[in-house]
């Protein structure tokens, strides 16, 4: 094991000691042995490309709601140890430019399967995402919030975050069922670029793709 990977190791058996809000796994060992089956994406975060269109459904009566609507999405992958978040920034703009308008966040656990690889030398990974919550970034996230009735609710403030995983499966909230788990693959190109098999909501080990979908990549930051 290289001082890298070692130095890896000790911030994230730090981080879930402390017990980092976001992390659904506190177990120092279960995080150590996930760690070390694949350090190429581990204390990592992977931006994807502004979209228009939901990715997989979710979000999708946000961005379709007229001019009280959001108008834009960039998602992003942050991987500690066993815990995995997805992030979903939404925006004002059909642009992602401007000021963010509000975010939910997505975290649970993964397991990589490191032994088990594809044709295109992708590896198999479970997500099992478990909460969701809701962040409020801007003024104009609060407008478009609370005009639209976001989750259900109409009393948002800048700054709020909230546990919203009750109310997730709404067309004006997060547009899907939480908990969830997805069975996917992944790669990564030239040691920053992050491709995953399929961006259902939701499947089964039988319906695990067989192959990267190169038309959405996520870039390390």
């Amino acid at each position: 094991m290289n001082f890298k990977l070692l130095s890896t190791l000790a911030v994230v058996l730090g981080m879930v000691v402390s017990c980092n809000r976001n992390s659904a796994n506190n177990d120092p060992v279960d995080n150590a042995r996930e760690m070390v089956k694949d350090a190429s994406i581990q204390e990592r975060t992977f931006r994807g490309e502004c979209q228009a269109k939901p990715i997989n459904e979710i979000v999708t009566g946000l961005l379709t709601l007229g001019e009280a609507a959001v108008k834009s999405q960039r998602i992003q992958y942050r991987f500690t140890g066993a815990n995995v978040s997805r992030v979903t920034h939404l925006y004002a703009m059909a642009d992602c430019t401007g000021e963010e308008a509000f975010s939910f966040e997505e975290s649970g656990e993964l397991r990589i399967h490191e032994d088990q690889k594809t044709a295109d030398s992708a590896t198999f990974v479970d997500f099992d995402y478990r909460k969701v919550e809701l962040t409020i970034s801007s003024q104009a996230g609060v407008v478009i919030a609370n005009r639209i009735g976001v989750c259900n609710m109409t009393n948002w403030n800048v700054n709020d975050r909230r546990d919203i995983t009750p109310a997730a499966p709404e067309v004006t909230c997060y547009n899907v069922v939480v908990p969830r788990m997805e069975y996917n693959i992944y790669r990564i190109d030239n040691d920053n670029t992050l491709y995953f098999g399929t961006h259902e909501k939701s499947n089964s080990p039988d319906t695990r793709p067989g192959s990267v979908k190169t038309e959405l990549k996520y870039v390390a930051e």
